[in-house]
């Protein structure tokens, strides 16, 4: 299976330093004899491998986005090395970005650390004896080396994608956490705990498809857990007129939660099924028995201007209480 091209951002939290990394913006290389055609296609579309990673950071009032930076070669002449091409691009980049290869397991990064922590790869060495020699014959100081099994980010592009975005960007921090399968342990939101497991390649979660399939059948099952709970919850009416009011229920209801019209006053009204509570005692008697059930209700308040019909209703006497 072809993997889709990725984001800039995507590139900037899961390709690993060393990569091989093709830009491209989609469009196919022109006819070689059009050489301005192609020195403007070649702008926005090459190969280089990933040397560095740098965070955002802000100088004053002025946010720089994070970046990463591609190794594109060298150049000269004789065996002597004249320039290094570098070129650097932003997570907001529109451009795609497709990861051709990533180094060996047995490889070992020779990196150099900048004064704010940030890493940029020196040389790709096969193993680590062939590292140490390296250093050796260039004379290199400060600089240390890393092997490649070494994992520099555990979660993939479609992790990364939800930890920034989930929340406004409270859980953003995830998506450069070596350590994330530990430390989202003490994360209070389950649901984006559930989120990063569901996605992680553990689970076998590898492509773009394979994720927005989980993200669509979570959803579903979401949403019918919301109808279930929606369906617990119980609506009245809250009868009022200019003098008074009233919730009205019916015998059914009342059995349901283990009450029954004897455990009302005769100043509430019933009519054959239904009872009308009157609000200043039964009304509140009923709902704090819902609410110590942990009942959730909502009432649908019903005001009219002049005497309610439950007025005409027999008075809840012992008598009219035990009619069926």
């Amino acid at each position: 299976m072809t993997e889709p091209s990725r984001t800039a951002q995507a590139i900037f939290d899961t390709a690993p330093l060393g990569a091989i990394i093709r830009y491209h913006d989609g469009t196919p290389k022109p006819p070689a004899r059009f050489n301005r055609k192609v020195q403007a296609w070649e702008r926005f579309n090459g190969t280089g491998q990933l040397v560095k990673k740098e965070p955002a950071s802000q100088l004053g009032t002025y946010e720089r986005a994070a970046s990463f930076t591609l190794f594109k070669g060298d150049f000269g002449s004789g065996g002597i090395v004249l320039l290094k091409a570098f070129e650097t691009f932003s997570v907001t980049s529109r451009l795609q970005f497709d990861v051709t290869r990533t180094p060996p397991a047995s490889s070992v990064r020779i990196l150099a650390d900048d004064s704010n922590g940030t890493s940029e790869l020196i040389h790709l060495a096969p193993d680590q004896a062939s590292a140490d020699a390296w250093i050796a014959r260039q004379g290199c100081r400060n600089v240390r080396t890393e092997p490649c099994a070494t994992p520099t980010s555990t979660m993939n592009a479609c992790q990364c994608a939800v930890a920034r975005a989930y929340g406004t960007g409270e859980f953003a921090h995830f998506a450069t956490d070596p350590e994330w399968r530990s430390t989202i342990e003490q994360c209070g939101d389950g649901l984006f705990r559930f989120l990063m497991i569901e996605l992680s390649d553990t689970e076998d979660c590898h492509t773009v498809a394979d994720a927005v399939q989980r993200l669509r059948a979570a959803a579903t099952d979401l949403a019918t857990a919301s109808a279930a709970i929606a369906a617990l919850t119980r609506r009245f009416t809250y009868l009022q007129d200019p003098g008074h009011g009233w919730l009205l229920v019916t015998r059914q209801d009342l059995a349901a939660f283990g009450m029954s019209p004897g455990d009302f006053s005769p100043y509430s009204y019933v009519s054959g099924e239904r009872l009308a509570l009157e609000e200043d005692l039964d009304m509140g008697r009923f709902l704090q028995k819902l609410e110590q059930l942990g009942v959730p209700y909502e009432l649908d308040h019903q005001h009219i201007n002049q005497s309610a019909y439950v007025r005409n209703w027999m008075s809840n006497a012992p008598s009219a209480a035990s009619a069926a």
